[in-house]
């Protein structure tokens, strides 16, 4: 008789920043951390392969990134079963840890957006859909 393995891997609980650097992405980090959430970072042209195969409990997105195209963060975070938290430069520490400790007790459906509001600068269909399209063309 043969003996199977019992063993099943432990899920790791990752969120995804995008567009943090510098301090940024240090809080991001440090925030989670308290959670025992890993922090993967990505930029445009990666984001959407990353999420994909991450499937991040959120998208830690810096607030101006994400008023460049705010459909396509946010339908990227739908397909992921992600929530979207908008984050910026300024954000404190102890805020970060509090909105991150909400998404980690919250239930019901894993599909939010929380945040600062977005400047509205750049073009507003140049998003996450061109970056990855001309990433494709790259590769081709």
């Amino acid at each position: 008789m043969q003996q199977r393995s019992t063993f099943i891997p432990v899920q790791y609980s990752v969120v995804l920043a995008i567009g943090c650097a510098g301090a940024l992405l240090a809080r991001c980090r440090e925030a989670a951390a308290r959670f025992s959430l890993g922090v993967e970072t990505g930029d445009l042209l990666s984001i959407i392969e990353m999420a994909a195969s991450l499937r991040p409990i959120a998208l830690l997105v810096d607030a101006d990134i994400y008023g460049f195209d705010p459909g396509e963060f946010d339908a990227l975070a739908l397909s992921v079963g992600a929530r979207c938290i908008l984050i910026d430069d300024e954000e404190p520490l102890d805020q970060l840890v509090e909105r991150l400790g909400r998404l980690m007790t919250a239930s019901g459906p894993a599909v939010a957006k929380d945040g600062p509001t977005p400047s509205r600068r750049g073009s507003p269909r140049s998003g996450i859909r061109w970056a990855s399209a001309a990433r494709n063309r790259q590769a081709a």
